[in-house]
C-alpha cells in the first residue's frame, strides 16, 4: 500500500514539473523575439498538454498529476524517482523518461 502511494506521488511530481517547465521556456523564447504571446502560448499550451497526457497515462491512475506538476526536483533526483516507478512497473521506455524529466526541468528551472 505504501509503495503504491508513493509510486504515485512521484509520477504526480514528475508530471507537476514538467508541465511547469516547459511552458515557461518557450514562452519567454517566444515573447523575445516575436513580442506577441499569444501563438506561442497556444503552441505552449498544446505541448504541455500532450507531456500532461503522456505522464496521465503513465501514473496509471496510481496518483493525481498535481503532485507532479507542483514537484521541484533536480535531474538526478527525477531519475531516481522514475527509476523507482519503472522498478514498480511504470510503463516507461528510456526515451519517454528523458522527454518526461526535460520538460519537468524546464518548467522549473
Amino acid at each position: 500500500m505504501k509503495g503504491k502511494i508513493l509510486f504515485s506521488l512521484v509520477i504526480a511530481l514528475i508530471v507537476l514539473s514538467l508541465l511547469s517547465g516547459c511552458g515557461k521556456s518557450s514562452e519567454t523564447s517566444s515573447t523575445q523575439s516575436s513580442g506577441a504571446t499569444s501563438p506561442t502560448t497556444q503552441a505552449t499550451s498544446d505541448y504541455d498538454k500532450q507531456m500532461q497526457a503522456m505522464i496521465m497515462e503513465k501514473l496509471l491512475g496510481h496518483h493525481s498529476i498535481d503532485i507532479v506538476l507542483q514537484a521541484k526536483h533536480t535531474r538526478e533526483e527525477w531519475n531516481a524517482t522514475m527509476d523507482r516507478m519503472i522498478a514498480r512497473g511504470a510503463p516507461i521506455h528510456e526515451e519517454e523518461k528523458q522527454k518526461i524529466i526535460d520538460w519537468l526541468l524546464s518548467r522549473n528551472p
